[in-house]
């Protein structure tokens, strides 16, 4: 990740919720592999969880 996409990040879910979806972006390269964009697969999680 760039560091603007990081800020980008921080910004849009807040401190708490950040470190939430790091840490599970962690545990799902551990048990699946690396994945091309941790950018991305953030947001896309995000967004499903927020969805209503």
């Amino acid at each position: 990740m760039t560091d603007a996409q990081d800020d980008a990040l921080l910004e849009l879910l807040g401190l708490d919720a950040y470190h939430r979806y790091i840490e599970r972006l962690a545990d799902y390269i551990i048990l699946h592999g690396d994945i091309q964009n941790h950018y991305a697969t953030i947001l896309r999680w995000y967004k499903e969880d927020t969805e209503i």
